[in-house]
């Protein structure tokens, strides 16, 4: 945080010529919550208002055998549970981009933290206002989200910050939107989500510029540290950590819907999910799907041979197989 005015006279400009070039889109991109959105629109208490195929557990077999009133409604409690989680990662960024614009000495930085701060108000505010309509109880963040989240708050590292958030979570969050505004069926949702997700391309694109340039100036031992953490936390997605509280979630909306022995047919789902992914994971190691986190880190330089070797991951299968695609260019 600058001490005096003539610190703030002799702001540098960032070393990535890409990260100047965002704030002007963000006026360009700018969008008005009362405006742009229908607010007058209603949400009625039996709309999920997405398809049920998005459900945890949406392709299992057990629950696509389910009647249709019972996945509309675990849709829906599943739908409310998500947006709960996406409105706090909002909040957070808008607590984080506040943070950076007071401790970033480079002024690009600093420009499209601002208008990063005003975009996740925005974003916030739609998922709140949504939520509302719907007017129902939804479950809490998870326990391990929960506490990931509380460590970025309590972090002033500017590394660690942006790392975190325009990097990690957003490129987590960005698989999750597309997906849901593919399977929204409710118009306000879609719009909300769509909207969002033109933002948050922007946002992402600041992480992978700023990882970029790190990568490139840090001395070698700093890089080892930035990638040692950043690609353990990387390859734990794939690990799936929230399933297991996804279930007891099921378990408990399926109970909700009046479902007879849900506990048997959770398990049964459980068990029908370990299948599909196991029939998804010849796609992933061979490169056929890559998943963003992994696609945005080669881009970034994360997955650069000397950085693998030195952290042990040059043979690890999941990034031998983002690696067998081409790069973007």
């Amino acid at each position: 945080m600058p001490k005096s005015i003539k610190e703030l006279t002799h702001l540098k400009p960032a070393a990535h010529p890409g990260i100047g070039a965002l704030f002007s889109k963000a006026h360009s991109h700018i969008w008005h919550i009362d405006r742009d959105l229908d607010w007058h629109l209603d949400v009625k208490k039996d709309d999920p208002c997405v398809d049920s195929s998005w459900a945890p557990f949406g392709r299992t077999p057990a629950f696509v055998g389910l009647p249709l009133e019972v996945k509309q409604r675990v849709a829906r409690q599943a739908l409310g549970r998500m947006l709960n989680i996406m409105q706090l990662g909002e909040s957070l960024a808008q607590d984080v981009c506040a943070k950076l614009v007071l401790i970033c000495k480079e002024k690009d930085y600093r420009n499209h933290a601002a208008a990063q701060t005003m975009d996740e108000a925005r974003h916030h505010l739609a998922f709140a206002r949504f939520m509302e309509k719907m007017g129902d109880e939804f479950e809490a963040v998870n326990p391990i989200t929960e506490a990931a989240f509380d460590e970025i708050l309590q972090s002033d590292d500017q590394t660690f910050l942006i790392a975190s958030t325009q990097f990690f979570f957003e490129n987590v969050g960005m698989p999750l939107l597309d997906k849901l505004e593919e399977k929204a069926t409710h118009p306000l949702l879609k719009r909300i989500v769509h909207l969002i997700s033109r933002d948050e391309s922007r946002h992402m694109a600041f992480g992978l510029f700023f990882v970029t340039e790190f990568l490139r100036a840090a001395p070698p031992e700093s890089r080892r540290a930035f990638a040692h953490y950043w690609l353990s936390r990387i390859l734990q997605v794939f690990d799936d950590p929230y399933a297991p509280h996804a279930l007891r979630l099921m378990k408990n909306w399926l109970e909700k819907a009046g479902v007879a022995d849900a506990e048997r047919l959770g398990e049964r789902m459980w068990e029908e999910r370990g299948l599909l992914r196991e029939e998804d994971r010849p796609e992933t190691l061979t490169g056929r799907r890559v998943h963003q986190l992994l696609s945005v880190a080669r881009q970034a330089g994360l997955l650069a041979p000397d950085i693998l070797e030195a952290v042990g991951l040059s043979r690890h299968p999941l990034i031998l197989g983002a690696l067998r695609v081409p790069p973007q260019v």
